[in-house]
């Protein structure tokens, strides 16, 4: 399909996006259109995100991605390459993941990773972590439909993404591109050469587009550095992304090493 042709040809150009815009405007819905597409174009990559995604790769059949809820990460698989990661609705892990922009902007420059972030606002990452990302995309969806259910508005056989895409350093307007027949996109309708949506997991969807990331606590997260943490750089790496307190960075780190005995 030329419109899909078009979309890859596009984004096999940018690989480090992050998506502003209030909460309801797209941005979810485009950062897994784009992890469909990046996936596509490289399907010996793997994606770990921050809520659940439903790609599969069609010669292996296995899943393409990795949900981890709460941005922690294996550093140590990372650092071997060929990962995107993408953080959704970054406000809400903002307040734990003090540092984790910083650690993930060292692989970014490295291009060891990719990386597509949403927030509300682009402040909400410091300029120097702005800097390593290549576009500002900022999503507009046309012809939603109210549903009287749920009170709310969803997706409709007109919708479509209109997207403005600006240079990350200097927010000048590089690029519009438009998405149609995304819901058709997101119900497993249109046929990938290397990748596909499994109509047995999350209703035969793209995404889950009822999932809201929950907000963390310390226990949460301790729990997740310890699942994800293979080594001991690992758990550093974790730890030094949640704290700036230099106390509590060692005795976390210690915590985990006794909980994994590494």
């Amino acid at each position: 399909m030329k419109e899909i042709d078009d979309l890859l040809i596009f984004f096999d150009l940018y690989k480090k996006i992050y998506f502003n815009m209030n909460t309801g405007k797209g941005k979810t819905l485009i950062a897994s259109i784009m992890a469909l597409l990046f996936l596509e174009l490289h399907p010996d990559f793997h994606i770990f995100s921050n809520f659940h995604l439903n790609i599969w790769n069609k010669e292996t059949h296995k899943s393409m991605t990795t949900f981890t809820p709460y941005g922690i990460l294996p550093y140590s698989i990372l650092e071997k390459g060929k990962f995107l990661v993408i953080i959704d609705d970054y406000i809400n892990l903002k307040n734990w993941l003090k540092n984790f922009t910083s650690i993930i902007a060292v692989l970014c420059r490295k291009e060891l990773i990719y990386t597509y972030i949403t927030l509300h606002y682009y402040t909400h990452l410091t300029k120097e972590n702005r800097e390593i990302f290549n576009l500002e995309a900022i999503p507009e969806i046309s012809h939603l439909r109210f549903n009287p259910l749920t009170h709310s508005l969803e997706l409709s056989d007109k919708s479509f993404l209109k997207v403005l895409f600006y240079d990350s350093n200097t927010l000048q307007l590089l690029h519009t591109k438009y998405f149609y027949n995304i819901l058709r996109l997101i119900k497993n309708e249109f046929s990938f050469k290397n990748v596909y949506i499994n109509p047995k997991q999350i209703n035969g969807l793209l995404y889950n587009t009822n999932e809201v990331v929950n907000k963390p606590n310390e226990r949460l997260i301790l729990n997740e550095v310890e699942k994800w943490s293979i080594t001991l750089k690992d758990i550093e790496n974790n730890i030094d992304a949640i704290t700036i307190n230099k106390k509590l960075y060692k005795d976390y780190v210690k915590e985990i090493r006794e909980r994994k005995n590494i």
